[in-house]
């Protein structure tokens, strides 16, 4: 029961693969009802080890894997972040691409089931085996539209970007290993980072997790993967992997008596700022919100600094700002099918042909700059208040200056929205779109009103 879950998880992935190849009764809708069915019943039992007596919390496989509190929070968000994206897909798949649908879902199964591997374990191997199960499926995933040139040329970017960071990763994995004789990180409570080959084993798995969370300097694929990427694949990139990648830093944090504040707080600083002033002449959205994703890094970093108030920032902010990009995905999914452009220029009096997707638009801009009452703004307090705890007052204002400069790029989409003439003939929000949109827009808000529930 303990690995239900788990077990869920792989077992649909294998249906599906199977039922995709098979195609008794061929059906999109078959395929997507079992696919959502299968990861809500995964969702549903992650909390059977607090509902029922029998199971009961704790470390298995020789401590390689753990079931605790903290696996189970991200195991919840990115069950959440696999529902919601698998009815993203469903208009996509309807009208840009229309075939292959269930080796689609196959790989996102798979990526999903490596992210829990990578925050449920302590070992580094075991978190290795997660990070490249993630990563293979998600370069296979950025290039699904073989025949659009930009997808290709994203994935094989990723792919090249991805095999430098696994090779960092393992060096400093390789170096960890001959200082301790063990990559169980909680049997080195301890550990000696002094010495320099200590130190530089830190640093470089420290890297190695950079890319995945888009971190400076590491952050030099995001721009052109995200451009390249089906809509909902980039949504995906931008959250998950993003999210594990941060857990495992908070349990390599947690578990290691290390201290790497300064330098966490200097890589805080550089990559929010070259997150934001690069979005600032960006003109394709998606282009765009990778940047953004980019400064986002930047603001969750913040929270490293400071174990005691940070770390528990850290996981709120990362929650809230799921649901925030998320719902800016589906809209750019929508509009970008609709306008037939990822130009910012082209959502020219959008507002006036769908008022409901332009202010659900608007919400989740408002919320990713940290304007009150919505969750972001919280998430952002928390995290500043955590920097200014810990005697990084000059950090939580590089944070509050930066956040003040993102207010141009985002405020610039909106204005050209509600401010700029366009055509004006009424659209239809397709129902899972609306869907999507509607289940982040009511996280945002509930979570900045009452944001007890979940802090």
């Amino acid at each position: 029961m303990i690995f239900l879950p788990e077990l869920i998880l792989l077992g649909l992935a294998l249906l599906i693969l199977t039922y995709d190849f098979v195609k008794i009764i061929p059906s999109r809708r078959l395929l997507v009802a079992v696919t959502l069915g299968g990861l809500a019943l995964s969702f549903l039992s992650v909390f059977l080890p607090f509902l029922t007596e029998s199971a009961s919390a704790g470390s298995f496989l020789s401590n390689m894997y753990l079931v605790d509190s903290f696996s189970i929070i991200f195991k919840t968000l990115f069950l959440l972040v696999g529902l919601l994206v698998v009815v993203l897909n469903y208009d996509f798949f309807a009208s840009a691409v229309k075939k292959h649908e269930g080796e689609f879902y196959f790989l996102l199964l798979t990526s999903l089931l490596g992210l829990i591997l990578m925050v449920s374990s302590p070992n580094l191997l075991m978190i290795y085996l997660g990070m490249e199960t993630v990563s293979f499926t998600s370069y296979l995933l950025v290039g699904w539209q073989k025949s659009v040139q930009r997808s290709s040329e994203a994935s094989l970017k990723y792919f090249l970007f991805g095999a430098l960071a696994s090779a960092i990763f393992l060096y400093g994995v390789s170096f960890f290993y001959g200082l301790n004789g063990t990559l169980d990180l909680s049997r080195v409570a301890a550990m000696n980072i002094v010495s320099p080959a200590g130190f530089l084993s830190i640093l470089l798995i420290l890297f190695g997790f950079g890319f995945k969370i888009a971190m400076a300097p590491m952050q030099f694929w995001c721009p052109d993967v995200y451009e390249g990427a089906p809509t909902p694949i980039t949504a995906y990139l931008s959250v998950a992997p993003k999210a594990a990648g941060f857990a495992v830093i908070l349990r390599l944090l947690t578990l290691l008596n290390i201290d790497l504040v300064t330098l966490l707080a200097l890589l805080s600083a550089v990559t929010m700022t070259i997150g934001n002033l690069a979005a600032l002449r960006q003109r394709n959205i998606k282009r765009l919100l990778a940047y953004s994703s980019i400064a986002q890094a930047g603001y969750i970093l913040i929270g490293l600094v400071s174990p005691e108030l940070g770390y528990s920032a850290v996981i709120f902010y990362l929650i809230v700002y799921t649901l925030a990009n998320l719902g800016a995905f589906a809209a750019v999914i929508y509009l970008a099918e609709k306008l037939g452009s990822e130009d910012i220029e082209s959502y020219s009096g959008f507002a006036r042909r769908s008022p409901v997707m332009a202010f659900a638009f608007a919400v989740f801009f408002l919320s990713l700059i940290g304007i009150p009452p919505l969750a972001g703004f919280i998430g952002k307090f928390l995290l500043f208040k955590a920097a200014v705890g810990a005697g990084f007052l000059w950090l939580a204002i590089v944070g509050v200056v930066n956040s003040v400069v993102s207010v141009y790029y985002y405020m610039n989409v909106m204005q050209i929205m509600y401010f700029r003439n366009g055509d004006e003939s009424a659209v239809k929000i397709p129902a899972f779109i609306s869907l999507a949109i509607w289940v982040c827009l009511a996280g945002v808000v509930a979570l900045g009103v009452f944001p007890n529930i979940l802090f």
